[in-house]
């Protein structure tokens, strides 16, 4: 079953003011964050099940009620970034990070490793976690010059404290499924087992 997310979780990762500045659009009517983010009467409600939904499953693997879970949600999330105007790319609540702040907060675990593979490099993510030396980042993208947001290089690697905690794998556009697939074993698999 999944329920919303609760502000606790969602402001261990966003400045507070974020939800109740999205709700606030909303009630007047909706309108836009940025020239791709649209906020509409029932937007905000639909980032707080798609969070709620990443939250419920992984709190059922955490309690061994299931082997793994996958949240299918619509809206995204890795653009969302932590200020009161972090909303942008489509993301207004980064679905990922209230996952795992709420599993840091409510199971006590540090360390965790995020494998984005979504087409466009997930910059509100790599920023939310730039400066920790516990959370992985790997992201696998089109390549930031040819695609928005235009970040995700790989000279990206994280914030002095956490230098190396966040790969960026930027390919061509039209990269083949076997590119990907050399990209997984050779780089991504390796990285993660170490």
């Amino acid at each position: 079953p999944v329920r919303p997310a609760e502000d606790a979780d969602i402001q261990r990762v966003h400045a507070a003011g974020l939800v109740q500045r999205l709700a606030s659009q909303a009630a007047a009517g909706g309108g836009y964050c940025d020239p791709d983010t649209h906020v509409g009467p029932r937007s905000v409600h639909a980032a707080r099940m798609a969070a709620g939904a990443a939250v419920a499953g992984a709190r059922a693997v955490w309690r061994g009620d299931v082997d793994r879970a996958y949240a299918l949600t619509r809206p995204p999330g890795h653009h969302a970034m932590k200020v009161v105007h972090g909303s942008r790319g489509f993301c207004n609540i980064n679905i990922e990070a209230v996952m795992i702040e709420h599993i840091r907060e409510h199971f006590g675990r540090k360390r965790v490793a995020i494998v984005d593979t979504d087409c466009h490099h997930g910059d509100g993510t790599q920023d939310l976690y730039w400066h920790d030396p516990d959370t992985l980042y790997i992201s696998v993208h089109q390549d930031g010059r040819t695609l928005y947001p235009g970040s995700g290089f790989i000279d990206e690697q994280g914030g002095p404290n956490a230098i190396g905690k966040t790969v960026n794998i930027p390919l061509p556009p039209e990269t083949s499924d076997e590119g990907f697939l050399y990209v997984l074993e050779k780089v991504i698999l390796p990285v993660l087992d170490e």
